[in-house]
């Protein structure tokens, strides 16, 4: 059992020398011999620590920044009062400077594989006398301390002069270039857009309560990825919703994040209501009302047959011609 143990200790010492001199690939080494070099860096010591108050604190980090992120991004309005804060203890007190060194490793270095490899064991020799669970949660608010902080100064970035030039510094862009990194398509959602987007259009109205699934909102997904390309056709949803509360309108903002076409949004009482129950039949089940471009209605709903045939027979299942009048739609919307 010493031999092999030794002939353990050798082989280790050996890696992480070669490592060292870059003469080893991490991309051909065995994960036996990674592993080897990642046990070599921790040394069983007696420090003390409180990772939990400093995962706490982490978590708050996270959780916030990335509602921040939503509203820059994406135009949502988030209820930041009904985040959870975890507290940590009164007596704790992060180790500002480990953070700052580990937060340098991670974004100070070029990427690829072999690089991030390195950085890992960089970070692993700084945590050395700390706890594994100790390393993960370091390592973790060493990220949230530069992503919160980077966020921060998005946010106050365009009505605040300090954290303007500390955004210079931080090599902060503006709020067009987060925007330019993000579909298209999804920005398109957040806009108000005037009823001539739908002008001589054939028309597909989704129409549903807000109690829809998932399921049922990806039906019309591959019916709206084989359209998007065919300005002749767009597809509307138009959320039927007798009384509106705080909680329906959090639910509102949820579902019409994960649809990427046009989206009827209204908080007041709807006089169509009563006209889309007594002529097309709705009953709180997901209906897809098909319009041609004269604003006549082709079919009352073709929900099911989507469902089963998907965007390949679209044009067979809707039996549409070539062009909505303005009046013509808007009436049966408003």
């Amino acid at each position: 059992m010493a031999t092999i143990t030794n002939k353990m200790l050798l082989a280790t010492a050996q890696s992480v020398r070669q490592a060292v001199k870059g003469e080893l690939n991490v991309l051909t080494m065995p994960d036996d011999q990674i592993m080897n070099q990642i046990y070599a860096t921790h040394v069983h010591a007696d420090e003390k620590f409180d990772a939990d108050s400093l995962f706490a604190v982490t978590e708050n980090i996270l959780k916030r920044a990335t509602l921040l992120v939503d509203n820059v991004v994406l135009g949502t309005q988030a209820h930041y009062e009904n985040v959870e804060e975890k507290a940590p203890k009164t007596s704790f007190s992060p180790p500002l400077c480990t953070l700052k060194a580990l937060s340098c490793e991670m974004a100070c270095k070029a990427p690829g594989e072999e690089i991030a490899h390195k950085t890992t064991m960089s970070i692993l020799n700084k945590l050395s006398n700390y706890s594994w669970e100790a390393k993960a949660a370091l390592t973790l608010a060493a990220f949230a301390l530069d992503y919160g902080d980077f966020w921060l100064l998005v946010q106050l970035h365009s009505s605040d002069q300090l954290a303007k030039s500390m955004g210079i510094l931080r090599r902060l862009l503006g709020y067009h270039y987060f925007g330019s990194l993000y579909d298209s398509d999804v920005l398109h959602l957040w806009k108000r857009v005037s009823i001539e987007v739908l002008k001589k259009k054939n028309v597909l109205l989704f129409i549903s309560s807000l109690d829809i699934s998932m399921d049922e909102i990806s039906v019309l997904k591959p019916v709206y990825d084989g359209l998007r390309t065919k300005d002749q056709y767009k597809i509307v949803w138009i959320p039927v919703v007798e009384q509106w509360t705080d909680e329906l309108r959090k639910k509102f903002e949820m579902l019409r994040s994960k649809m990427p076409w046009y989206i009827v949004q209204y908080f007041s009482p709807v006089v169509g209501i009563k006209f889309i129950k007594a002529e097309w039949n709705f009953k709180n089940k997901p209906i897809v009302v098909v319009m041609n471009p004269l604003s006549r209605v082709e079919h009352t709903n073709a929900f099911h047959q989507y469902h089963t045939n998907a965007s390949s027979s679209f044009l067979a299942i809707s039996g549409i011609g070539t062009g909505i009048s303005d009046s013509g739609f808007s009436k049966k919307i408003k």
